[in-house]
């Protein structure tokens, strides 16, 4: 009993001091390089892409990834360069920057890279951004600041700052900000026409991001973060914790900024970035981190083909294997059909890892397509607990997807939906499809799978009316489509349990304890701030974090769901203005 207490006497003290070297939600994946990757680059103007992804590195390396960096694929180099920076202004166009100047542009996914003339005198191109209206802002070694106005095709030189290495930011059409190494900010508020300077430090910048149109952040040398509320009119330094070099800033909101550095630094700020709490996960030196903006979902990368991801990305994966070719549910051979499809829970478990999850997309595996659109669209989901389909269901639908359509090509084609739809594990899952074209036309077929009693269906032409509500018989179906699902996982709950404040500060044992697979964790605040609740392992590795934003005061309960992790002991940690308290629960299974 003695060793016992000591035992967790000791882990006690250890883990005050492990936990800030902790994952804090970031997991490591393989590069399948060593080279030294420089630049991180997601899609973000669509939720249906937000899985793919591009990273770039030195000797000419490229990397994709269509799966949110489960796989990540060599793609063919466009020179044997090093390259700094990427961007890519929607899924097919992209652009790599290279150490020689030398600027390459692709427009089918990486695949095959031309090159573009752009006067650089072969300065290497430090930076590369697009606005949404799609003007292209560029950065490089000699200070030059260049802009694009027909998606990257042409570039102009329309400033040269002072110092070397210009990094350029812009966050919209007009409004740009661009940093060198002489410590100074420049700003542009008419598209480039002129541009206004401060000069906040006279060592080198190397990072700049803007979460608004006035609150932005530059970042550089010796551990130097400074904000400004203004636009960049004036900037003050914040303190950090830290010397080493800061390469790299993103705002995932704008409460929660992350910035990356040297020697394996990561810092990260909760309260708009007033201070910063640094985390280590690499010794290598970090050089940019990326997150899509308003979610969780970020990657890091860095030296010796270091690649970090949060562990918050979308997931996707597929029900069905089977090949046989069928055309429900998109027999447009008809014009009007109706289709119902049942998923069952534990085949979305083995997607999901029993998570109930936030689907926005849905996709088949076509095999021939007709490109026309398919007209009055609808696609409808709910959770059942039916175990089998027979007949057409009436009520209890949430129609995610109301529209036109149309496959544009075979192999998996994508439907994001636009209202996303929770599906709550264990029920099983119901989907409807139905379209109410003007004619008939051909069918485009997918691939489906052996399933006796999971699909009914029913197609005809000429009806008056919408074969979503005048088709009401069906036949069923020995085989049912495979279905793709993109999902997000669902935000931890976090309830405010009483119109009351509380007097003190408290962190309360969770209940039930010891738990499996889920527990209840409440905590009192008796003022508002920034909480920070998160759960660690016996080894002070971060496994959770619950709870990371800004709270009015109140009495709280957040639920844990600890499906995924094997069972023993663990510690929750809750940081709130201040004050620090951990507790420990055990989970058996």
């Amino acid at each position: 009993m003695g060793r016992i207490k000591f035992n967790l006497i000791i882990f006690s003290i250890l883990i005050s001091f492990t936990v800030s070297y902790s994952q804090s939600g970031w997991i490591s994946q393989s590069s399948g390089t060593y080279e030294n990757l420089n630049g991180v680059f997601f899609i973000s103007n669509n939720p249906a892409d937000y899985i793919k992804g591009w990273i770039v590195g030195d000797a000419g390396k490229v990397l994709r990834t269509t799966n949110s960096g489960v796989n990540w694929l060599s793609m063919p180099a466009p020179s044997g360069f090093n390259n700094n920076c990427v961007y890519f202004p929607n899924y097919q166009l992209g652009y790599v920057g290279c150490q020689n100047g030398k600027l390459f542009r692709t427009t089918n996914y990486g695949n095959n890279w031309t090159m573009i003339n752009v006067t650089t005198n072969n300065y290497a191109i430090t930076s590369l951004r697009f606005t949404p209206m799609g003007a292209g802002w560029m950065g490089n070694y000699y200070g030059n600041v260049l802009k694009s106005t027909d998606l990257g095709l042409n570039w102009y030189n329309v400033y040269t700052l002072p110092g070397y290495n210009s990094i350029v930011f812009c966050y919209d059409e007009y409004r740009t900000w661009v940093v060198d190494t002489y410590g100074y900010v420049f700003r542009t508020s008419n598209g480039g026409s002129n541009f206004s300077y401060t000069r906040p430090v006279t060592s080198p910048l190397r990072a700049v991001y803007f979460i608004t149109s006035s609150i932005g952040f530059v970042a550089g040398d010796s551990g130097k973060i400074l904000k400004t509320t203004n636009g960049g009119v004036n900037f003050v330094q914040v303190y950090t914790g830290t010397y080493e070099r800061i390469n790299s800033l993103c705002a995932i909101d704008p409460m929660n900024i992350w910035a990356v550095g040297d020697n394996g630094t990561m810092l990260k700020s909760t309260n708009g970035g007033d201070s910063w709490v640094q985390y280590y996960y690499t010794t290598y030196n970090l050089k940019q981190v990326y997150f899509i903006p308003n979610t969780n979902f970020g990657y890091c990368v860095g030296d010796m083909g270091t690649i970090l991801r949060t562990n918050e990305a979308p997931g996707i994966g597929g029900i069905g294997t089977g090949n046989s070719e069928i055309a429900i549910p998109f027999n447009t051979q008809y014009s009007d059909g109706r289709t119902n499809l049942l998923y069952f829970a534990n085949e979305l478990n083995s997607l999901t890892g029993s998570n109930s999850i936030n689907i926005f997309t849905i996709g088949f595996n076509f095999v021939n397509i007709n490109t026309q659109t398919i007209n009055g669209l609808k696609v409808k989901m709910k959770n059942t607990t039916q175990t089998s389909v027979s007949s057409f269901s009436s009520s209890g639908w949430t129609v995610v997807f109301d529209g036109g359509w149309n496959p544009t090509s075979t192999g998996i084609q994508y439907i994001t939906l636009q209202n996303q739809f929770i599906w709550s594990n264990p029920n099983n899952l119901l989907i409807e499809i139905c379209f109410n074209n003007s004619v008939g036309t051909t069918n485009s077929t997918v691939y489906a799978s052996n399933t006796t009693a999971n699909t009914v269906y029913h197609n005809a032409t000429n009806i008056t009316g919408d074969g979503c509500v005048d088709i009401t018989g069906g036949t069923a179906s020995n085989i049912r489509p495979n279905l793709q699902l993109i999902w997000l996982p669902i935000p931890t709950k976090i309830e405010n349990v009483s119109s009351e404040v509380p007097d003190n500060f408290r962190l309360y044992q969770n209940y039930p304890n010891p738990f499996n697979p889920t527990t209840k964790i409440k905590y009192d605040l008796p003022a508002a701030g920034y909480v920070n609740l998160r759960v660690f392992d016996i080894l002070g590795k971060e496994v959770s974090t619950l709870v990371s934003s800004y709270l009015e005061a109140g009495y709280y309960i957040v639920e844990f769901n600890a499906f995924n992790l094997p069972a023993g002991l663990y510690f929750y940690k809750l940081e709130y203005n201040g004050n620090l308290v951990t507790r420990k629960m055990i989970l058996v299974k």
